[in-house]
């Protein structure tokens, strides 16, 4: 399972879109978060899909303000793996809509959108390229990359509105997307498998 942070701060939402990419053997996978906080923007948002304005949207309106969420989250952000774009498919989405009896101008929500693509990485040297730009030049989109144990990444560079990346844990690292967008290009080493007649 993907877990993704938190945003900070209650009703403070400095991060609307998180996204959390973990890399296995066999699999890329990409985890998106979007957090819209209690207020008049989730009001409106609400509304939209509201389709009988009853103020509670049914199953069907739910996946009608998924679906577009989940469109909104992605326009940008692109994956390559040795020059190969990564093509993935949807494997898991989830809307959590929040309750908040002291709040009148509408009622948060969660989305949480998982997409994946099988893909043998075999052992050797790959390079990773993540892309991303926010929909809002003033906001900041943190990046999670987790690498299975035994993985390294050998080196990092960024450009434009991309920060390289920083080890934030034994096989996981962060980087961030802001402003305009930007390019992580990231070099990683993968071993041999253990009885593998395979080397690098």
């Amino acid at each position: 399972m993907l877990v993704l942070p938190a945003s900070t701060g209650a009703h403070v939402n400095r991060f609307p879109r998180i996204v959390h990419v973990q890399v296995q053997p066999e699999q890329i996978a990409v985890a998106v978060g979007v957090t819209q906080h209690a207020g008049p923007a989730a009001g409106r948002m609400r509304s939209q899909f509201d389709m009988d304005s009853n103020g509670a949207l049914s199953d069907d309106e739910q996946e009608g303000l998924a679906e577009w969420l989940d469109r909104k989250a992605r326009p940008h952000l692109r994956l390559t793996l040795d020059d190969v774009p990564v093509r993935m498919e949807r494997r898991e989405r989830k809307l959590t809509l929040e309750r908040d009896s002291g709040t009148l101008a509408g009622d948060g929500f969660k989305l949480r959108s998982v997409t994946a693509v099988d893909v043998v990485v075999l052992p050797g040297t790959h390079v990773l390229v993540l892309e991303d730009k926010p929909a809002n030049e003033g906001t900041l989109i943190p990046w999670r990359i987790d690498l299975p144990r035994g993985w390294a990444m050998t080196a990092g560079e960024a450009s434009e509105g991309a920060t390289p990346p920083v080890r934030a844990g034994e096989h996981t690292w962060q980087v961030a997307f802001s402003g305009t967008g930007g390019r992580v290009e990231v070099t990683l080493e993968v071993p041999a498998r253990v009885g593998s007649a395979v080397e690098p």
